[in-house]
C-alpha cells in the first residue's frame, strides 16, 4: 500500500511539473513570421504580436495586429481545464461579439473551441445566417522557438422561411508561424 501511494505522489508531482513546462514553454512574446506562414492571409497582416501568460490553468492571450489596414488589440481569458470562459471580441460585422468557448490541452498542444452565429439579413422574406465552428491549436516546434497558431473554420449557412435549409458551407485551415520576440 505505501508504494502505492508513493507511485501515485511521484506521478502527480511529475504530472504537475510537465504542466509547468509546457506553460512556461508557451509563454512568451511572439511575432508573426509572414515568410514561414505558407499561406495567402499572412500576406494581410502588416504586423501580429501575440502574447501568453499562464498563471495555473488561466491562460491570458494578447492579440495586437493590423489586417487589411485595420488595427485591432484584444485580450482573451482562457481556462486550460475545460472548463469554459466568455470573452467579448472583435467583429468584423458589428462593433464586439460574445464568444463562449472551452480550452483544454491535448497532446502538448493548447486547443479552443467555439461556434457562434451571424445573422446575414433576409432576402425575398427568409432570413439569412451563418454558423461558423471555430478550432484553434496553439503549439510549438519541436526547439520551441516557433509557435503555431492553426485556425480550422467550417462554415454553414441557413435559410429559415417555412423550413430551415442548408444553403451552403465553407471549410478553411489558415496556419500562421510566429517567432518569438
Amino acid at each position: 500500500m505505501r508504494k502505492l501511494l508513493i507511485i501515485v505522489s511521484l506521478c502527480l508531482v511529475l504530472a504537475g511539473y510537465s504542466f509547468a513546462q509546457s506553460s512556461e514553454l508557451f509563454s512568451g512574446k511572439w511575432i508573426l513570421d509572414k515568410s514561414a506562414s505558407a499561406n495567402s492571409e499572412a500576406g494581410h497582416y502588416s504586423y501580429y504580436h501575440l502574447s501568453l501568460s499562464f498563471d495555473g490553468d488561466k491562460l491570458t492571450v494578447t492579440k495586437d495586429f493590423e489586417f487589411d489596414r485595420r488595427k485591432t488589440s484584444y485580450s482573451l481569458i482562457l481556462f486550460t481545464n475545460k472548463r469554459g470562459e466568455k470573452n467579448s471580441v472583435p467583429n468584423p460585422l458589428s462593433e464586439e461579439a460574445e464568444v463562449s468557448s472551452k480550452t483544454r490541452w491535448k497532446n502538448g498542444s493548447i486547443i479552443r473551441e467555439y461556434s457562434r452565429q451571424q445573422d446575414m439579413g433576409s432576402i425575398q422574406s427568409m432570413n439569412m445566417y451563418r454558423v461558423e465552428s471555430t478550432i484553434e491549436k496553439y503549439s510549438l516546434s519541436e526547439d520551441t522557438k516557433n509557435l503555431y497558431l492553426t485556425t480550422t473554420v467550417t462554415s454553414e449557412m441557413y435559410t429559415n422561411g417555412m423550413s430551415s435549409k442548408t444553403i451552403g458551407n465553407l471549410n478553411s485551415v489558415v496556419k500562421l508561424v510566429f517567432r518569438r520576440e
